[in-house]
């Protein structure tokens, strides 16, 4: 786990995420569904310290992704989230 907070860490990973479905989806880069899982996490650990219902929220979509087949979670969303608290907390 990683031992820091960062709201802009955690919408970079899923960001990068968002690229490496997108690329999977192409159907020429097969592994990229497994480096979107792994930014998915990335990004999750950089939220459960300070705000672990972000955390499961990007973790629950994660763990559907791999579950089920042809589901692909609205990473854009998660990330417009994301962005609501941090400038909310920022006020």
């Amino acid at each position: 786990m990683i031992d820091n907070f960062c709201f802009d860490c955690a919408r970079k990973h899923l960001g990068r995420a968002n690229v490496r479905l997108y690329e999977f989806l192409s159907g020429d880069y097969a592994e990229e569904f497994w480096h979107a899982v792994g930014e998915m996490s990335l990004a999750e650990d950089h939220l459960i310290l300070v705000h672990p219902k972000l955390s499961r929220m990007i973790r629950k979509e994660r763990l559907q992704m791999m579950e089920e087949d042809n589901y692909y979670p609205d990473l854009n969303k998660l990330i417009s989230e994301i962005t609501k608290i941090a400038i909310k907390e920022a006020e």
